[in-house]
């Protein structure tokens, strides 16, 4: 695997090599190549100076946030990096994310074989992200009405493809809910600073339904 830039000269010349000293052909049955990080339209790279490092990048946001920056574009795709589009991802990923998360249930049926048919199609993880969260928009609606099996059903696929993923799409109960509160907070105010307001409340009516009092 490499960047796409790698398939010619150096991954043809490779395989050329290997086949001719090994006598065995392919070399390898499957090649991973992926699309540039970009940034402003340009390849991010030490030569141009425009570039963050991963160390930096987790001072300001959490890595979960980052990996559904990434998988949110299909790995052959340009990325074009942004820190605004970063904030974007911290925004969706913390609205989308629920506390209780099937059996029967047909939402849940279906977001399992739209997931992994899209993970097997040549790792499409836009498409399968998208399942994922087709089914958690789907089983907020109808929480209320959703059997307990039901709902330990839909948590344990989130906790399931967030392992696949690494990402926690399921918020868990870790003793730091007032670190956590004070993050929400911090989101929340940057939104409000923003005119963001519908998007504000809507963060502040979910936690109030998981039983937490915000007034602003």
């Amino acid at each position: 695997g490499g960047g796409l830039d790698l398939i010619f000269p150096h991954h043809e010349a490779e395989i050329t090599q290997m086949e001719a000293v090994s006598g065995k052909s392919p070399m390898v049955n499957y090649w991973l190549h992926t699309g540039f990080l970009n940034v402003s339209g340009e390849k991010m790279s030490k030569s141009l100076n425009n570039f963050i490092t991963i160390r930096e990048l987790l001072k300001e946001y959490d890595a979960d946030v980052f990996r559904f920056f990434v998988l949110s574009t299909h790995y052959r795709s340009p990325i074009d990096f942004s820190k605004d589009k970063i904030k974007k991802y911290y925004e969706s990923l913390e609205c989308e994310i629920i506390e209780n998360a099937t059996s029967d249930y047909a939402p849940l049926k279906i977001a399992k074989e739209e997931f992994f048919k899209s993970m097997d199609d040549d790792f499409n993880t836009p498409k399968a992200i998208a399942a994922i969260f087709g089914l958690i928009n789907d089983s907020k609606s109808e929480i209320d009405s959703l059997a307990d099996e039901d709902v330990s059903a839909i948590r344990e696929f989130l906790d399931d493809v967030g392992f696949i993923l690494g990402i926690d799409f399921v918020l868990k109960d870790t003793g730091s809910s007032d670190e956590l509160l004070t993050l929400i907070s911090d989101v929340r105010q940057e939104l409000r600073n923003n005119k963001q307001y519908e998007l504000s409340d809507k963060i502040r009516n979910q936690l109030t339904d998981l039983g937490y009092e915000i007034s602003d």
